[in-house]
């Protein structure tokens, strides 16, 4: 029976399933925070997203609700992993190390291709950050926090 499941992408929006699965891969990361001169914890991130669009900076932008003055810089999310498992292998910081461990883990089993995104703009500083993929039914789920760029 499982594999006859059709998933209805705009009920599992509506109803909050997309949200809690966002939501426990926050918990994943409890006390961790991106690597910048933040310490913005990362927290639950989703937006509805036709499962037919093709994933570019600028759909991306418009599904995360940014005016047109502002850049995505987007890119597979490979590095923001390496950077993370080289920071706490640097500072010694197994459970670290086990937590971006898994989180990769999980999110590529149920996401796919992961991308990160930076949402930058003219004199902006506090920078919108998203490690993110998107669900076989269409939305874009993962995670959020702030790059401090000076």
């Amino acid at each position: 029976m499982p594999g006859n499941l059709v998933i209805d992408p705009g009920a599992a929006f509506v109803n909050g399933v997309v949200h809690r699965f966002a939501l426990s891969l926050a918990t994943l990361v409890v006390d961790q925070a991106l690597l910048s001169e933040s310490d913005v914890p990362f927290e639950p991130f989703t937006a509805a997203f036709a499962v037919d669009r093709r994933l570019s900076a600028t759909a991306f932008r418009d599904a995360v609700g940014f005016d047109s003055t502002r850049r995505v810089d987007m890119a597979p999310a490979s590095s923001f992993f390496e950077r993370a498992a080289a920071a706490a292998q640097e500072n010694g910081d197994e459970r670290a190390e086990q937590v971006f461990a898994v989180l990769e883990v999980v999110m590529r089993r149920t996401l796919g291709t992961l991308k990160q995104a930076f949402v930058r703009g003219e004199g902006v500083v506090e920078v919108p950050f998203f490690v993110f993929g998107q669900l076989a039914s269409g939305p874009l789920v993962g995670l959020q926090s702030i790059a401090i760029e000076t």
